[in-house]
C-alpha cells in the first residue's frame, strides 16, 4: 500500500520510519527547508542491524 506522510518531524518521521520497516511504500510531504535537511542527513530508521531509508521527499 502506498502511504503519504504529511510532515517528517518527530511524529511523522517516527511513524513513516516504522512503516518503512514493515515494507510499506512511504512518501514524505515536507517543506523545502526540511527537505534539504533530510536529503543531507537521510531519512532512516534502524531496527536491529537493518537500516531502512526513504528518498521519496516532496
Amino acid at each position: 500500500m502506498k502511504m503519504l506522510m504529511v510532515g517528517a518531524g518527530g511524529i511523522g518521521g517516527y511513524f513513516g520510519a516504522r512503516l518503512l520497516e514493515k515494507g510499506e511504500d512511504v512518501t514524505f510531504l515536507v517543506r523545502e527547508g526540511r527537505k534539504k535537511k533530510l536529503k543531507k542527513k537521510a531519512c532512516a530508521s534502524t531496527a536491529g542491524t537493518e537500516i531502512y531509508t526513504s528518498s521519496r521527499l516532496f
